[in-house]
């Protein structure tokens, strides 16, 4: 996906602030989710998702009107979670590289759930598709 970097994303330093990196995670796995037929709401089976960890590695400043090109490099799956890993770049130099694992979770039950057989299989197929 694509994300230009906007007026509210800059910090006092006059680049990206560093809580947009989530934000564009975020937007990124809300593509592939919806995608693939599916939201972070509901991956079947009245699962949800809930982030449990982020990590993020600054390679480079982002500035204001920048297009940065946002890639899914690798997903981990798991029954009851998923680490997603992303690479952003602007001018084809990378700037942001990190991760986030992302749980299936029943909101209704406040409690781990297990991803769906359909969301698993077309997550995989997705992925699949992406590093042919």
């Amino acid at each position: 996906m694509e994300y230009e970097v906007r007026v509210s994303d800059i910090n006092y330093g006059g680049h990206m602030g560093n809580e947009v990196a989530l934000i564009i995670f975020q937007q990124a796995r809300i593509e592939l989710f919806k995608g693939i037929g599916f939201s972070e709401m509901n991956v079947g089976d009245g699962v949800a998702t809930i982030q449990k960890n982020a990590q993020v590695e600054y390679l480079g400043e982002c500035h204001l009107g920048d297009r940065l090109k946002v890639r899914i490099v690798n997903i981990d799956l798991k029954r009851s979670n998923i680490n997603i890993y992303y690479e952003v770049y602007s001018d084809e130099k990378t700037v942001l590289t990190g991760s986030t694992l992302i749980v299936a979770y029943r909101y209704s039950e406040r409690k781990i759930g297990r991803f769906s057989e359909e969301f698993l299989k077309k997550i995989e197929e997705k992925v699949k598709g992406i590093w042919k």
